[in-house]
Parts: C-alpha cells; structure tokens; sequence
C-alpha cells in the first residue's frame, strides 16, 4: 500500500513539474519583457505607448477619448477603480476616419482600462456615447498592456438608423504598433 501511495505521489509531482514548466514557458515568450523600452525609449512597466486609429470604414471623426483603469488583466472588474478621467486627447485633436494618434498611457504591466469615447456630429456638435440614452455610463472599449509596452487600438464609429443611436461597431486592442 506505501508503495502504491509514493508512486501515486511521485506521478502527482511529475504532473506538477510540467505544468510549472508549461507556466514559465509562457512567461518567457510572452514577449513583454519588464525591462524593456517602449518605443520613445521611457524605461518603464507603467508606461503603454498606444497608436489610436480611427478606422477608414468609421463614419465619424472622434475628438474625445476618456479612461478609467479597471485593474489587472485576470481580474473580473465590471466598475472602473477610479474616476473617468478628462479628455486625454490635446486640445483640438480630432482623429477622422482613417487618421491615427500616438499617446503615452500610464497603464501597469498586466493591467487594462476601460476608454470612451465622443464624436463630431453634424454641424461640428460633440457626442459622447454613453451620454445617449439608456447607455450604460461605464460602457467602452478596452486598452491592454499585455504582451507588449506598444499598443494599436483601432475603433469603428457608425450611426444606426434604426435605433437612432450611434455606437461602435468594432474595436481592435493588439499588441505592438501596425
């Protein structure tokens, strides 16, 4: 029977031993090495280089983009840690359809954000999305420092004649800058 149990034990280990190996395997060719640069050479985890791109098939030119941290990546948060923040792009940026931004985001290694965003309208007005009514005010798109200190986060803005709201239609997060 003690026999039996340590070989039991011994498989349980073996067992153990690849998973653990499997784990650091992935750690090591994830690609986010903790010491690396980003590209405008800042020598930090908390700093996340994003390439905003307003997708070519949008129809509208956004002018507002607002963040709110929501944690790290494994974690299950549905609310925003902390307050929206202000409009993060400079004054009088308007990224039209096919245009891109780069920014600087400080985003922990590992962590996301949750961003929103307002749009021009016709006669140069701007909407915010989740201003529209019954829109959840905590809605958005996600932006990930994962895998990579750069980002490309791409969004599609289109108006919906049936309901009579705007929204985003897509939205890409990816590791690196396309």
């Amino acid at each position: 029977m003690r026999h039996r149990i340590k070989q039991d034990v011994q498989k349980c280990m073996r067992g153990l031993a690849a998973v653990l190996t499997f784990i650091a395997a992935i750690f090591i060719t994830s690609g986010c090495d903790l010491n690396d640069t980003t590209s405008t050479g800042t020598k930090t985890v908390n700093s996340l280089r994003v390439k905003f791109l307003n997708e070519s098939n949008s129809q509208y030119a956004i002018n507002n983009i607002q963040l709110a941290p929501m944690g790290p990546v494994v974690a299950e948060n549905t609310e925003p840690l902390s307050p929206w923040s202000g409009n993060i792009l400079p004054e009088g940026t308007i990224i039209e359809p096919g245009e891109f931004t780069f920014f600087d985001l400080s985003i922990p290694n590992g962590h996301w954000s949750r961003y929103r965003i307002g749009i021009v309208t016709g006669s140069d007005s701007e909407l915010m999305l989740h201003e529209q009514q019954n829109q959840d005010p905590n809605s958005g798109a996600s932006i990930t420092h994962w895998g990579s200190h750069d980002r490309t986060v791409s969004v599609t803005v289109v108006y919906d004649n049936g309901s009579g709201f705007y929204y985003i239609r897509g939205y890409t997060d990816g590791a690196g800058i396309d």
